[in-house]
């Protein structure tokens, strides 16, 4: 059984085995930075991306990805693209992360983070910030091949009185949205 301790609440969303490494990564939105116990770049919930050997020791001297933007932000879904060595982590967010642009006005925006597990692949982290002006959520994603994925995702502005419409979107494996973005 792995713990992951720390004086603040923490909520996992997804463990992902990695069948090359014989690894796994554990996604955790949490206000602490794991595994430690500091607080987190934001000072709210962050979403941390710890990696463990097949023992479940921690690996990388303990060091996790940290997703952050300057308010709170959930993990729903994550992937793992095994042939380039990328995770894709999905969830939605209250801030704006760096180089994108909020597209609610009030609530929360759907994104798509990518990230390289692999230290000898040149490949730029990537995080992709998508919605309505309304409430975004992504719920789940779904590898179709090495090199596309789709993401779905709710949204509550399209009908006008705060129903949810669900929504059906394709991504490449480097985190660009291949459908068209909703104004």
């Amino acid at each position: 059984l792995l713990s992951i301790a720390s004086p603040v609440n923490e909520f996992g969303t997804g463990i992902i085995y990695d069948h090359e490494d014989s690894g796994f990564y554990v996604v955790v939105d949490s206000e602490a930075d794991l595994p430690g116990t500091g607080p987190t770049p934001s000072l709210s919930r962050d979403i941390n991306i710890v990696t463990f050997d097949s023992q479940g020791e921690s690996l990388e001297g303990g060091d996790s990805i940290v997703i952050s933007t300057n308010k709170a932000d959930y993990s729903t879904d994550i992937e793992l693209l095994a042939e380039d060595d990328r995770l894709m982590v999905g969830g939605y967010t209250e801030g704006e992360f760096e180089n994108n642009t909020k597209k609610s006005e009030s609530g929360t925006d759907g994104f798509i983070s990518v990230y390289t597990t692999n230290q000898d692949f040149e490949f730029e982290d990537v995080t992709f910030q998508f919605g309505t002006k309304g409430n975004d959520k992504v719920i789940e994603i779904e590898k179709v091949n090495d090199y596309k994925l789709l993401v779905l995702w709710s949204e509550d502005d399209t009908s006008g009185d705060g129903t949810l419409t669900y929504r059906m979107s394709a991504f490449s494996a480097v985190g660009k949205m291949l459908s068209p973005q909703l104004d």
